[in-house]
């Protein structure tokens, strides 16, 4: 099983600090994608999910 996040947000700190929320949870970037000013963020989950 897998969980796919898609999110688009204005790059900075905003985006580091949601990333490293994220990593924490046990997801990877998956990709990024650039358009301007915003950043297109997919982090995939893998494997167990704890309740």
């Amino acid at each position: 099983r897998y969980v796919l996040i898609t999110t688009t947000i204005s790059a900075g700190l905003e985006l580091v600090d949601m990333v490293d929320d994220y990593i924490d949870q046990g997801f990877t970037v998956a990709s990024t994608s650039s358009g301007g000013s915003n950043i297109q963020v997919h982090m995939v989950k893998t494997g167990h999910f704890q309740e």
